[in-house]
């Protein structure tokens, strides 16, 4: 088991759907994927080594938090979307949304996002 230390970066945690989230666009179900990387920052150990005592289990531990966030975020872009192309471009605003998201579930395990990259948002 490694400690934490404050303020301790951890680079490149891979996060994704764990499952396609399936939406309804103009009456078609698709079925949509997610994954990109982060960059976390330990701004408190007491939490994070409470929940995730090994450092190896960072983003296996996540990764579900950030399934969670990113189902919700693809669920509430649905509704507005009238092609899948609204639903798959990443843009700032998506990125923001999902920061939104994640940060007080992020929080609450001692770490705050640093830096966000979405990879890929695709239908399957």
């Amino acid at each position: 088991m490694r400690l934490y230390a404050l303020n301790q970066t951890l680079d490149d945690v891979r996060w994704g759907t764990l499952m396609p989230v399936a939406v309804q666009i103009k009456g078609q179900i698709v079925q949509i994927r997610a994954r990109g990387t982060c960059s976390l920052a330990v701004t408190d150990t007491v939490p994070l080594a409470a929940q995730i005592p090994d450092l190896e289990d960072v983003a296996a531990t996540l990764r579900p938090v950030f399934a969670v966030a990113l189902t919700d975020l693809i669920g509430e872009l649905s509704i507005n979307a009238s092609n899948l192309a609204q639903l798959t471009t990443i843009t700032d605003q998506t990125r923001q949304l999902l920061l939104a998201k994640l940060e007080p579930a992020l929080a609450a395990f001692g770490l705050q996002i640093k830096s966000l990259h979405i990879e890929a948002i695709e239908s399957v």
